[in-house]
Parts: C-alpha cells; sequence; structure tokens
C-alpha cells in the first residue's frame, strides 16, 4: 500500500488503538474479556441488536458481526466498517487529527515503533494458535483410514454421488490419492460464547463420516517436524475435513443452525467442511503424477477432481488450492483501495506454483462481482507468473510459466456442478449411484470438458 509520510504516520497512531479500546471508548457495551460479544455498532445492521451478534477478539484484534457480515483485522477497518467512511477518514476519526496537520518526527516515529511491537506481539500469538491447531489436524489425520480400507466407502460414496467416481480409474489406480482418507465418526463441534462471562466452550452437534484432505506445507514454509514418526519431513500443515451425508443435497452434511447453550442461532446453515491446521500458502496435492509440468488448481476438491476424472490429460497434476483467498493472494492496495485483480508482491503467504510447473491452469468457481472471483483469480495467476520471471533473472534453468484462467461454467456454479448436470446428478433427488455407472453420458461428458479446455486456452490470465 503506498501512502504518503503524512497518512503513513496517521495510520501508525490510529493502529495503536485496538478494537478493544475502540469499543470501550464508544461505550458500545461489549461484554467478556477474550472474546467481547453485544450488538452489533453498524447502524445498517438489520436485526443485529442479539446479545452475540458482534463480537471482537481481543487477542488476534479482529471483529465480526455473524447478521450484517462486517469483518476484519484493526481498529482502522472497524471505523470504516461501522461509521462508512474511507480509510482516510477512519484514520482521521480514530487519532482526532487531519491528514493535512504537519508530522510530529518523534511522535510519529513512537507510533511506528509501537505498531510494529505490536504487530509483532499478534504474530507470535497467531503462530503460537496455528501449531496447536496444525498439531490437532494431525491427531485427526492420522486416525483416517485410506481410500482402500473398506471403512472407507462413505467417501467413495460421497465422491460417486459428486459424479467423481475414482473407482477403477485406468489413469489414476486409487492408491495414488494419498492425500484423502476416511474418518468414520468424526466430530462436528462449535465453540460458542457466554454471553454473560465471555468465556469460550464447545458444543459437539454431530459425529458421523467424513472426507479427510491433507493439506500440505510448501518447502520455503517447511517447519518443523510435529512427530517424527508421522510427519519426517515437516510438511503436515493441516486437515480439511467434509462431513458426508449421502441423503443431502451434494452428498455433504446440512447443519440447520439451532441455538446452542449462550448464544443465538443465525438462521443459516453451518459450514460442511473445516480446516484445522495452516492454510495460508498450502495445498491439497490431490495428484501428482512422476514428471508433470502441468497443474491443474481449483478451490475445492470436487471441483479439482472434476477435469481428472472426465478430461483427464498427462503430465498434469491436480491440486486443490483450499480457497480463493489462499489462491489470489493480498492484492495491490492504493490510498486505501484494493485492485483486486493485481497482486501485492510482497505477499508470498498465498499459493506459488512449484518450480516445476510450466502450464498453471486455475478453474473458476462462481463468477459473483461482489466477492471479486475472477479478479482474485487473475490476481493469483499474475502473482505466479511475475514471481517466476523474478525468480529466472537469477536462475535461468527455471520455466517460464504459462497462467491459463478457465471461466466457471455458468452464473455460481463450478466444473463439478456442470459434470452432475450432465451426468444426471444435478438433481439433489437423483439417485446416489448414478455417477457410478459411467455409461455414453459420462464418455460424452469428458470429451465435451477436454473440448471445452482446450477451447479456453487462448485466455491467458497471467500478463
Amino acid at each position: 500500500m503506498s501512502l504518503s509520510p503524512e497518512l503513513a504516520a496517521l495510520r501508525d497512531e490510529a493502529m495503536a488503538t485496538s478494537c478493544a479500546s475502540w469499543a470501550i471508548q464508544k461505550r458500545w457495551g461489549l461484554r467478556g474479556r477474550h472474546e467481547m460479544v453485544g450488538a452489533c455498532p453498524n447502524p445498517e445492521c438489520v436485526g443485529g441488536g442479539g446479545v452475540d451478534r458482534f463480537s471482537i477478539n481481543t487477542v488476534k484484534n479482529v471483529f465480526n458481526c455473524r447478521k450484517c457480515g462486517i469483518s476484519g483485522e484493526g481498529v482502522i477497518k472497524l471505523v470504516m466498517d461501522t461509521e462508512h467512511v474511507d480509510f482516510v477518514r477512519a484514520c482521521e476519526i480514530v487519532t482526532g487529527r487531519t491528514v493535512s496537520e504537519p508530522i510530529d518526527e518523534a511522535k510519529a516515529e513512537r507510533a511506528r515503533r509501537e505498531r510494529a511491537a505490536e504487530l509483532a506481539r499478534r504474530e507470535r500469538a497467531a503462530e503460537a494458535y496455528r501449531e496447536r491447531a496444525r498439531r490437532d489436524g494431525l491427531a485427526t489425520w492420522s486416525a483416517g483410514l485410506p481410500l482402500e480400507a473398506p471403512e472407507a466407502q462413505p467417501v467413495l460414496d460421497y465422491l460417486a454421488r459428486r459424479a467423481l467416481d475414482i473407482r477403477g480409474l485406468e489413469q489414476a489406480p486409487l492408491s495414488m490419492f494419498h492425500a484423502l482418507r476416511c474418518a468414520p465418526e468424526l466430530a462436528w463441534t462449535e465453540a460458542y460464547i457466554n454471553p454473560e462471562t465471555g468465556n469460550r466452550g464447545w458444543s459437539t452437534l454431530h459425529v458421523g463420516p467424513a472426507m479427510l484432505a491433507h493439506i500440505v506445507l510448501p518447502v520455503r514454509l517447511q517447519a518443523a517436524p510435529l512427530d517424527a514418526r508421522l510427519d519426517p519431513l515437516g510438511r503436515f500443515g493441516g486437515v480439511h475435513m467434509t462431513w458426508i451425508d449421502l441423503g443431502a443435497p451434494k452428498g455433504r452434511l446440512v447443519l440447520p443452525d439451532a441455538p446452542a447453550e449462550g448464544r443465538e442461532g443465525k438462521g443459516k446453515p453451518r459450514p460442511t467442511k473445516k480446516v484445522r491446521g495452516r492454510k495460508k500458502g498450502c495445498v491439497i496435492p490431490l495428484f501428482t503424477p512422476a514428471g508433470a509440468r502441468r497443474l491443474v488448481m481449483g478451490e475445492g476438491i470436487e471441483s479439482t477432481l472434476t477435469p481428472l476424472v472426465h478430461a483427464f490429460e498427462p503430465d498434469t497434476a491436480y491440486w486443490a488450492g483450499i480457497d480463493l483467498g489462499n489462491i489470489a493472494g493480498a492484492p495491490m492496495e492504493v490510498d486505501g483501495r484494493k485492485i483486486w485483480d493485481e497482486p501485492d508482491l510482497d505477499d508470498l503467504e498465498c499459493f506459488i506454483p512449484p518450480d516445476w510447473v510450466e502450464e498453471f491452469v486455475l478453474l473458476g468457481e462462481g463468477d459473483d462481482a461482489s466477492v471479486h472471483s475472477r479478479e482474485k483469480s487473475l490476481c493469483g495467476l499474475r502473482r505466479a507468473k511475475l514471481l517466476r520471471e523474478r525468480a529466472r533473472l537469477e536462475r535461468a534453468e527455471l520455466p517460464a510459466l504459462t497462467g491459463i484462467y478457465v471461466p466457471p461454467p455458468d452464473g455460481d456454479s463450478d466444473m463439478n456442478d456442470l459434470a452432475r448436470r450432465e451426468l444426471g446428478e444435478g438433481n439433489d433427488a437423483t439417485d446416489t449411484t448414478a455417477a457410478a455407472d459411467g455409461g455414453p453420458q459420462a464418455v460424452g461428458r469428458a470429451d465435451a470438458i477436454a473440448a471445452d479446455r482446450t477451447e479456453r486456452r487462448g485466455e491467458d490470465g497471467a500478463r
């Protein structure tokens, strides 16, 4: 983010105020210590007056409203969201000064040092949390069963329900899917907050089968091994969990939001997928053949497996990027405004293709303008290409990188939605074995997806 010296000084001074301190100063009446909860202070939040709709995590210095959706880190973002002002005005509101006022050099330097110390403290706390989560994730992953085990049938049935029958694939034997396992009985737990004390607790809302996916750290983020036997290389990043209910839409568990102790219901389903461990910069390497030079990536496991099952190409690895934020990385910012399709090249805590990748194919998943889906995809492709070009200046042996963006089929759908429709799985009431037999439609779909991808190769997302 490029700021004038005056605005940078004002920002540093503003950031000395925490979200919790601002809430107290504004007399929002939030309760609790580590997790402050109460009514949402956003005047445009309709129905945000519940006792715990809005929360501030005092350790991470982040805020979130479960009703209107405002969320972020730091007091400047908090003021921007609750008072509906821009970045500059938010800095002025917090500090009580205007950006045009002369800089007090001594005060500005003190604010800069305090901000740097506070950021370092928060990063240490966040790192400790990530390591605890990584350790917990390794325990969950290690207890999982390989797909060849008879008890892993729920995962195979779930994938077949998603038009992804990976049993008997000639090009990809089941034994090669090392990154997937099955947990026959995995608990779905949720934290809750006592609105009176702010203390946390945990509720178990469901126990049942789940698909586990191995999240892998890139070499540049390799950490100390958590367990010399289970993680000898220190590459375990976390576990991705998808709870299964073959009778539900898309075969995933649906948990309608219901009041738990000390909290109000959100009125919408809870997530059926969770990550325990690290995510930034990591991937789920679903299939990586020897000598691969092309990488196909979608956000989710299902969308990434779709071209593998229906339009397999040799010399190609298929990895899931976990979510679009991890694939895109941070965008460039100019005067507090995000340029969504241009990367901030200082951000390396996101996915960056390994050196062997010559062609990076990114599958679009939904084209929601409100969340800048297409722009974020292009941002990730451009970062990958620019970083490769920079690396080749010092290592001429590295191959050039071509970035290709494959737009979503239509609207809010992805490749897997398209495959399910073509194979008769688009109707959620369809028999769950429909995709398992393949047949003429399956062969036709494979040809169609392959042809579609070939036609779209002209849209190079990395310039």
